[in-house]
């Protein structure tokens, strides 16, 4: 999943090796990384090629209670 990190952050894809995610950038990371950066409020989803957000990204990173 793809998204735009809006703090600049530690993480790990894999468990074993951190890396440092940058603010204005983007990254292709997994969906679980990405989701709970998303949650922290740490990135949002970039853009698809057509410009727009895939809107179930937004709701699976609300988590379930939220999926109303």
């Amino acid at each position: 999943m793809r998204v735009i990190m809006t703090t600049t952050r530690r993480g790990s894809e894999n468990g074993m090796q951190v890396q440092l995610y940058r603010a204005g950038q983007e990254y292709d990371l997994s969906d679980a990384l990405a989701q709970s950066l998303i949650a922290s409020k740490s990135a949002r989803p970039a853009p698809d090629q057509t410009g727009k957000t895939d809107q179930t990204d937004k709701k699976a990173a609300k988590g379930p209670s939220q999926n109303k």
